[in-house]
């Protein structure tokens, strides 16, 4: 008789993460940087990655990369935590600040990795509905949380897909209203400057999240940081895998978290493709019914994009090898370079 075990439930319901493999010649899905390792860093990285010690496990604490980002982001790093990406820092924090059956509120739409990891630990996930005028009430927002006596409250801001913020005094609002932690993923947050991470040791229910993926040019890497008070890296710490970023990606963001002006040139560069794409964008939208496209204002790296047509502009791009992000009736368009902007805009207006 042959052995047989049978799938967990939540795995039966559980829909894993599709990543698009298409071969796109211009390819703006997924949030990158157009924008290719500085050059007059390669030297200081092919040294830096000649000294990496392949043989001996990295640091597990990656000192030099928190403290650097200490001084990137002006926090004590004794107050900062890397991982393996943001999405190690999401899992984290769900593995080991939820029990299950806790509740987690986050927003309807959000990045989709919230509710993935909560349903995956048996969490239940409460999705706070934006709309289609994307409206967020924030007293709703608040009376949601304390009515299902919520444990976890996560969020973007700029908010992914649709490149809104939820403001600084939102925040704290919710934060000091609410009996739950409050983590604020802040992974765009280069393309607008608003932040609360000056206010972490002033509440110890507040954790923010960033990334190098998104401004530094570093998506392969994989390098993300927690930043929170004692408390939470404390317990954070109990948690968290042993050597969990690895040496070539702690070499790779220090050599780039050296250099913040570089850093901050580049960001310049995204934020006027950016704002090119946009207008352009809503150049073609007032030459076209309201429904068939209707352009969003935005504070993050990409436009999104409300239509009637949307799947058939989706494929319509596709077809040509542009690479963009499909959600139901929207889409979402990173900005890329110049040329690929202009490739973009140039089938859009013969779709349309």
């Amino acid at each position: 008789m042959m052995g047989k075990f049978n799938i967990s439930e939540k795995l039966i319901k559980i829909k894993p993460y599709v990543v698009d493999k298409t071969n796109y010649s211009v390819r703006l899905d997924a949030n990158e940087s157009f924008l290719a390792f500085p050059e007059e860093l390669k030297t200081d990285l092919w040294e830096a990655l000649n000294n990496v010690m392949f043989n001996r496990y990295p640091d597990t604490d990656s000192t030099e990369l928190c403290m650097l980002y200490g001084r990137y982001c002006g926090i004590d790093p004794k107050y900062i935590l890397a991982g393996n990406g943001s999405d190690e820092m999401i899992q984290i924090l769900i593995n080991g600040f939820l029990d299950c059956g806790d509740a987690v509120l986050t927003l309807k739409p959000d990045f989709s990795m919230y509710k993935f990891f909560a349903s995956l630990m048996g969490a239940y996930v409460l999705e706070y509905d934006l709309g289609e005028e994307l409206e967020f009430k924030i007293d709703d927002f608040v009376r949601l949380a304390k009515d299902e006596d919520v444990k976890l409250v996560i969020f973007s801001t700029p908010h992914n897909p649709t490149g809104r913020t939820i403001s600084r005094e939102e925040i704290l609002y919710i934060v000091d209203k609410v009996d739950a932690l409050v983590v604020v993923d802040e992974a765009y947050f280069e393309f607008c400057g608003e932040t609360v991470i000056d206010c972490i040791t002033k509440f110890e229910n507040l954790a923010v999240m960033r990334t190098c993926s998104k401004a530094m040019s570093l998506a392969a890497a994989r390098v993300g940081f927690i930043i929170a008070g004692e408390k939470i890296i404390e317990n954070f710490k109990k948690v968290k895998t042993p050597f969990n970023v690895n040496a070539l990606s702690q070499a790779a963001a220090a050599i780039i978290l050296r250099h913040p002006e570089l850093i901050k040139s580049n960001v310049e560069k995204i934020i006027s493709e950016r704002d090119y794409l946009y207008k352009r964008l809503v150049e073609i939208q007032k030459r076209v019914d309201r429904e068939k496209f209707q352009v969003y204002p935005t504070k993050s790296n990409f436009v999104y994009i409300k239509s009637s047509e949307a799947k058939k502009i989706y494929e319509s791009l596709k077809e040509r090898a542009i690479g963009i992000r499909f959600f139901g009736k929207n889409l979402r368009i990173n900005a890329g370079s110049r040329e690929e902007n202009d490739a973009l805009l140039a089938a859009l207006e013969e779709i349309l």
